[in-house]
């Protein structure tokens, strides 16, 4: 992404406009592509898409069109978040982030709101502030958008099992795999179907050291292999790494195998936050068991990936 502030590139931008149809098909499309494509080639699309409704803003729109146009920006601005932090960008993500917030209060869309939520929630959990996270999701589950309900449970357990508190996440647990979406994708974050639940439950699980998760672990990789959701995979590798390494007795060899496949799984797509957690987890274990080939191997695909990252991406 680039490091010219907002204001220099609507200023710069010389986009066609565009009717409000080719925008929602624009955006639609961009919301089925994010999850199977690399966030390096989402970005100018969804930048190109923002810039261009921003410019329609600035202009004499009201009424009905203008609250479209909002909304619009709004998702833009999701995915602008959504890729930067990718990215590992998070003062882009964060500033991105900030406008789809403003955006929605401006359109009044329910299901905006619920998803600068969950990225709220989802950025201040791997960033390492799990109360953070928790009151994020939990103010807005209860009465939630039947599409973000899901995922803001999932958010909220999470952070509670970060916390250490298992019944709160056990709780999120059962709200999720009581609300799973079953419906087409919409704009905002991935849906909560039976697949990605199953894949939530091999974290969560992992996280709290209970045995179950590395069935659900297993079963996510096995679900998600040849899907094309690359983070997806990804993620269930390193929940099964995670699982191996919360035994009564640890197995790093395998865990730092697992790890090291979520790493190759992903290359440059949602490089950050599984490759950061896969960071997490080496560190833990090259600080216990720093001679095993595994733990070596892993350290240094991991280097590998750091190094990959594109510069000002």
């Amino acid at each position: 992404m680039s490091n010219r502030t907002i204001f220099d590139r609507i200023a710069e931008a010389a986009l066609p406009p565009r009717t409000l149809r080719e925008i929602e098909r624009d955006v639609e499309g961009i919301a089925t592509e994010y999850p199977s494509t690399s966030a390096v080639q989402l970005v100018p699309r969804a930048e190109r898409g923002w810039l261009g409704v921003e410019r329609l803003l600035d202009g004499r729109v009201r009424g009905r069109t203008r609250t479209v146009l909002d909304l619009r920006a709004g998702q833009y601005a999701v995915y602008l978040a959504l890729t930067g932090n990718d990215l590992a960008q998070h003062q882009v993500a964060d500033t991105y982030l900030d406008l789809a917030g403003q955006h929605a209060e401006q359109a009044g869309d329910q299901l905006l709101a619920d998803c600068v939520a969950i990225l709220e929630s989802s950025f201040a959990f791997f960033r390492g502030q799990p109360e953070r996270a928790r009151i994020a999701a939990a103010d807005r589950r209860a009465d939630a958008h039947p599409y973000a309900r899901p995922m803001l449970a999932v958010c909220e357990a999470r952070a509670a099992a970060r916390a250490g508190d298992a019944g709160t996440a056990r709780a999120g647990l059962d709200d999720m795999w009581g609300h799973l979406w079953v419906g087409p994708t919409r704009h905002g974050t991935v849906p909560v179907d039976e697949a990605l639940a199953v894949a939530q439950t091999a974290a969560i699980l992992s996280t709290l050291g209970d045995p179950a998760s590395e069935e659900y672990a297993r079963r996510a990789i096995a679900g998600w292999s040849g899907a094309g959701a690359n983070g997806m995979l990804g993620g269930s590798y390193n929940a099964l790494a995670r699982s191996y390494l919360r035994r009564p007795e640890p197995d790093p060899e395998q865990a730092a195998d697992a790890a090291r496949r979520a790493v190759l799984t992903v290359g440059e797509q949602r490089t950050s936050w599984v490759v950061d957690v896969s960071t997490q987890m080496w560190r833990q274990m090259d600080a216990r068991w720093p001679t095993l080939p595994a733990v070596r191997r892993l350290g240094e695909r991991l280097a590998e990936s750091r190094a990959a990252l594109p510069p000002g991406a």
